[in-house]
């Protein structure tokens, strides 16, 4: 998995110009939708890192391999189900996938996918408004903070299970 300690760091300077900027809301939706912004792009990396190195460690054909990466390449989100899933189903197949569900802590595992999806909906959010008149309302960069740590342990566990399965 990527190294996380970069983008903590920059959640943390992302939080402390969040709280530096209470008189200016508009300031504070900025920094906001930059930190929204920044975790899902992080996710995202994770997430593309773990279904190729899979392909690496374990396909032997250029040709699948070369499948691989351009799903990833066309995959532009992050949810579970409609994004990361269907990555590791064609690196390691729907056995394992069911098999690596079922063997997964379940709580961390329901955490992992309900932080993606409201992540993934401030993104969208953030990605798709503007500063005009009224703005969306957007999580503060402590709470994205938050939601990474939940969604990094998810990952986590599931290249760890992947790993200890000789993947």
């Amino acid at each position: 998995m990527i190294d996380s300690s970069a983008i903590y760091a920059t959640l943390e300077h992302l939080a402390d110009r969040y709280s530096d900027s209470v008189r200016k809301p508009a300031d504070q939706h900025l920094y906001a939708k930059l930190a929204v912004i920044e975790a899902c792009g992080w996710i995202e990396s994770c997430m593309d890192e773990l279904i190729l190195g899979l392909s690496d460690r374990n396909l032997n054909q250029s040709k699948n391999k070369r499948t691989v990466e351009d799903e990833v390449k066309m995959t532009y989100s992050f949810s579970y189900n409609n994004h990361f899933r269907p990555m590791l189903i064609s690196v390691v197949g729907f056995i394992t996938v069911e098999k690596l569900e079922a063997a997964l802590d379940e709580s961390r595992f329901q955490a992992l996918k309900s932080e993606l999806g409201s992540l993934k909906t401030a993104r969208d959010k953030a990605a798709h408004s503007f500063m005009g008149p009224s703005p969306p309302r957007l999580d503060a960069p402590k709470r994205v903070q938050g939601q990474l740590s939940r969604v990094r342990a998810g990952l986590a566990d599931i290249e760890s299970q992947l790993r200890a399965w000789g993947y």
